[in-house]
């Protein structure tokens, strides 16, 4: 795959776009913030569904105020309305992993102290909070006096190689958290798991007589879509043949040419900042076929020809993410990435006088932006990029690149 300056040049601009209308499409809430002097102030907070604890937040004073951005060192607590809290806390972090090839051999926590906005997910006379960065995921509790304290979990390679986990955090909840409608069984059964832990803080809370809030996530009802995706590609193909030991020209550049292409698209939206990114797949079927004849070089004086056709059809597969620019509940522009890998089902390269090439899988990357109207229809302008298209020979390289316009109807 090679890329031009035309490439380039598109790249660049895609890339701007998508920065300025993801920066101009921004939701603020309303909220508020307590500073270190504990003064309260109302205003708007930019909405990002944080998939990560936050160590910022932007906000507004009002609609037509300028944003300004403040950091965890100035700010102890911030909410948005019936949507999310953030407390500020000096505590113990665990550092370990819990991905499987990086798995250590001891049990005990390796703890670091940190500053984090923690996020509030059970309020009553004992709180639960919850902090992830990544792939660690760690859940803290405060107790009678107010201090937070982590939730010891950790997993690690036992003695005979095998994963273990140091689930400490149930003689915690044992020991600090026991209440007489709540039994054992109870405790054994809970997984270092948000549900479960929401699940349990709530019923100590009520079982206590003291629950003021329980964090409830947003119902996800639109997770996975599909959609046909019928189009065209304004496609064209090349071949370079570099052999300078010869003196025929067998270079090529075929026209580009308008080709119906059919696909059904598979969606899945991520379950982060406010439903605006998702992972798509779609398999589509196109084609492309050309002909042209082409002048050779000779050592004669005698004008020689051939004549060059391709012919090829194939399963193009995009994999990759998306993003929405929501302008309303209905309607959004989206902006793709995506690696794209082409099956032929069958193709060739034919010249009448020369060696012939077999067409082979290839890759590439794709981009594409687009508009979705009322939910449901959608129009999409994508570029893909240069794919090698033949087994890499001896001097001879084929690519092939397509524009492409692609509808889409929702089938859900």
């Amino acid at each position: 795959m090679s890329v031009t300056k035309n490439h380039k040049l598109i790249l660049i601009t895609l890339f701007l776009l998508f920065t300025f209308i993801t920066e101009a499409q921004t939701s603020y809430d309303k909220g508020y913030f307590i500073d270190n002097n504990q003064t309260k102030t109302e205003c708007l907070i930019k909405n990002v569904d944080w998939k990560n604890n936050p160590t910022q937040f932007t906000y507004k004073t009002s609609n037509d105020s300028d944003p300004i951005t403040v950091t965890i060192d100035n700010v102890s607590k911030f909410e948005i309305y019936d949507h999310l809290t953030y407390i500020r806390a000096k505590v113990a972090v665990d550092v370990n992993t819990s991905r499987i090839n990086k798995l250590d051999d001891t049990k005990e926590l390796s703890l670091t102290t940190s500053t984090l906005f923690l996020k509030l997910l059970v309020e009553g006379k004992s709180n639960l909070y919850a902090y992830k960065d990544g792939n660690l995921k760690r859940y803290y509790y405060s107790n009678e006096n107010g201090d937070i304290n982590i939730l010891e979990y950790k997993e690690y390679i036992n003695k005979e190689g095998k994963v273990d986990k140091n689930q400490n955090y149930k003689s915690q909840l044992w020991s600090n958290l026991k209440c007489d409608s709540i039994e054992l069984n109870s405790f054994k059964n809970i997984d270092y798991e948000e549900s479960d832990l929401i699940k349990f803080f709530t019923t100590y809370n009520t079982c206590v007589n003291d629950l003021s809030y329980t964090f409830k996530k947003p119902k996800r009802t639109k997770v996975f879509h599909m959609s046909l995706r019928p189009g065209l590609d304004f496609a064209t193909a090349k071949i370079d043949h570099s052999d300078t030991s010869i003196n025929n020209n067998l270079n090529v550049e075929f026209d580009r040419k308008l080709e119906f292409r059919f696909g059904i698209a598979f969606e899945y939206v991520l379950p982060f900042n406010n439903d605006k990114w998702s992972l798509i797949v779609e398999p589509s079927y196109r084609s492309f076929s050309s002909s042209k004849t082409i002048q050779l070089n000779t050592t004669s004086s005698i004008l020689r020809e051939d004549k060059v056709s391709i012919d090829y059809s194939s399963l193009e597969i995009p994999f990759g993410i998306r993003h929405y620019s929501f302008i309303n509940d209905k309607s959004a522009l989206f902006f793709n990435l995506s690696a794209l890998v082409d099956i032929p089902f069958s193709g060739t390269i034919t010249y009448e006088d020369h060696p012939n090439f077999d067409i082979n899988s290839g890759a590439s990357l794709a981009l594409g932006i687009g508009f979705i109207s009322n939910d449901k229809y959608s129009i999409e302008g994508r570029f893909a990029f240069p794919r090698e298209i033949i087994s890499k020979k001896l001097h001879t390289t084929a690519d092939h690149s397509a524009l492409s316009v692609i509808l889409g109807y929702k089938l859900f």
